[in-house]
């Protein structure tokens, strides 16, 4: 799923990076009220997919936490804007953020791709996984 949603947010930009240089991007820890101790595993997901599709240049995982610690974030970021303040400390120029929510069997999936520069929302993507949080994180992302 989580594979699903990132080919559908790349894709529909992949021809921008295709005109020049690869785009630096980061990706924020997905947040989750529910799974904080599991939000690591899922971003790293996100970023295994994110190398597969090598249409950016991805920063490092550790960086991204630094910079959020250094700006008091501890607990993550799901807001633009605060996805907008991250991005320009990485000095990257996308920064995709979202968040995963459970209600009864159901996972929503949130994905949203910020352009650092403009602050606008390149691309969101909202999708829905049946099961539990395994089924998210293996089959949903498989």
């Amino acid at each position: 799923m989580i594979s699903k949603i990132l080919l559908l947010i790349l894709l529909s930009i992949s021809f921008i990076s295709a005109q020049t240089d690869r785009e630096k991007v980061a990706v924020l820890p997905i947040h989750s009220v529910t799974f904080r101790s599991k939000s690591a595993e899922l971003t790293e997901r996100i970023l295994d997919e994110l190398f597969k599709m090598d249409l950016f240049l991805v920063r490092e995982q550790s960086e991204v936490i630094d910079v959020l610690a250094q700006q008091g974030l501890h607990n993550g970021c799901a807001e633009k804007i605060c996805a907008v303040s991250v991005g320009e400390s990485l000095m990257v120029q996308k920064v995709i953020f979202g968040t995963i929510r459970q209600k009864g069997g159901e996972f929503k999936i949130k994905l949203e791709m910020v352009d650092v520069q403009t602050g606008d929302i390149v691309k969101k993507s909202t999708h829905s996984v049946q099961g539990g949080y395994k089924d998210v994180v293996s089959n949903g992302i498989m």
